[in-house]
């Protein structure tokens, strides 16, 4: 539409030009034509800013979403789909990975750190019997915290021999499960990580004590909030292998991890996937918008400095007998930049008065699919408004610089 408005409008004016006025150079145009003009000034760079101002608040979320603290290392860490086996195989696994060179922990769990799924109960000593609080779950090993880097709040680990028994001795139901909960679980419950530990919580049916408090972490993307989480001790669940590489030589490292994989597990491929990559792979939709809106902003702005040209060209014209008279009386090259430059700042103002609240309010309906995100402020509409200033007042200028440095004398004559 833009597009077509910018090619329109001078195929209407030329259409309108008296030929006598236009050979003679003395055309004005009429104020509705004036008024045509700069209109579309303002719509052309109204719109850039809104684009400006969008891809600026982008650009900004997506930054605050790579460098918030997830809460577990995910630096030089890959995660691998575990094949099917049994506890010994397990074990002998872990330890062979263990031994590569390069391999600085290796641990167990479920699923991938960022990937946890929900669709658990539980319940707590202290609720009401038929009460219980939904949450998030997966089993861990006893590695499982050192190779990810979550912290304890309080409390302990589980050990290798209540993984152990949780398998052998849970069949015949008679082994308590230890439980590990997060942060969020425990405000939920009410409690604090001290007075939560000990009570005797039910999960789906896994019954034992709450041994510890992990600090939060983000196991989703940053589009939701940290759930409730419930870690256990189920070896049988144990599905994912993680590995903490110690980054000195990741490409050896691999090669080993890789050979030593194909003699464990020679009917699986080593899948791995490093957990900083997969974590990224989460705002890929919302890098290809950043990426789609700053193409079109370069276009608008582009189809709006044209316009603008296009209308500095057409008022230097109309004002040369203006600008003349005004440096024969003794007005600065520099006086007359700022008499025409001005009138086209007046009107990227009014652009900007309409921009930038336009901007805030589609912004923050995008912003608000996050539950961690910026806030667009000052700053970010002080840079659009200066590109768009600057844009604007770098165009203007060629027309400005080159009306003041006409010969007054050659333009008085032309009549």
């Amino acid at each position: 539409m833009v597009t077509f408005l910018a090619g329109s409008y001078p195929a209407l004016v030329l259409a309108n030009f008296k030929p006598l006025q236009v050979l003679r150079g003395s055309f004005k145009g009429s104020l509705s034509g004036q008024a045509l003009r700069k209109g579309l000034v303002i719509v052309q760079f109204a719109i850039s800013a809104v684009l400006i101002f969008g891809t600026i608040t982008i650009t900004r979320q997506l930054d605050y979403l790579k460098s918030t603290p997830l809460g577990y290392n995910q630096d030089q860490v890959i995660s691998v789909p575990m094949p099917r086996a049994g506890r010994q195989d397990r074990m002998a696994m872990k330890e062979q990975l263990r031994s590569v060179p390069g391999v600085k922990a290796v641990g167990a769990a479920t699923h991938s750190p960022h990937y946890i799924l929900g669709g658990y109960s539980l319940w707590v000593e202290g609720m009401e019997q038929d009460r219980s609080m939904s949450v998030v779950a997966q089993a861990i090993d006893d590695d499982y915290l050192a190779t990810t880097g979550i912290q304890l709040v309080t409390g302990r680990n589980f050990t290798m021999e209540e993984i152990v028994r949780s398998r052998e001795e849970n069949e015949e139901g008679q082994t308590p499960t230890p439980i590990l909960v997060n942060q969020a679980a425990v405000k939920k419950l009410g409690e604090t990580p001290e007075s939560i530990l000990g009570k005797q919580a039910n999960m789906n049916g896994r019954v034992g004590p709450i041994v510890g408090v992990v600090k939060d972490f983000h196991f989703r993307s940053l589009h939701e909030e940290v759930e409730p989480l419930v870690m256990f001790s189920e070896e049988w669940q144990l599905h994912h292998i993680v590995i903490k590489l110690d980054g000195n030589d990741v490409s050896q490292t691999l090669t080993g991890l890789t050979e030593q994989w194909t003699q464990l597990s020679p009917e699986r491929p080593f899948g791995y996937q490093f957990l900083d990559e997969s974590y990224a792979a989460m705002y890929e939709k919302e890098e290809r918008l950043g990426n789609i809106i700053g193409i079109f902003s370069s276009i608008t702005i582009f189809i709006a400095c044209l316009g603008l040209f296009g209308l500095a060209s057409f008022t230097a014209v109309q004002r040369s007998k203006e600008v003349a008279v005004r440096r024969v009386l003794g007005a600065s090259g520099s006086q007359v930049v700022v008499l025409l430059g001005r009138q086209f700042l007046v009107l990227m103002a009014i652009a900007l008065l309409i921009a930038l609240p336009l901007g805030y309010y589609f912004c923050q309906q995008w912003l608000a699919s996050f539950a961690y995100r910026i806030t667009p402020g000052v700053g970010i509409a002080l840079l659009a408004s200066a590109a768009v200033i600057g844009l604007g007042m770098f165009t203007v200028s060629f027309e400005s610089i080159k009306a003041a440095l006409a010969n007054p004398i050659k333009n008085l004559k032309s009549e």
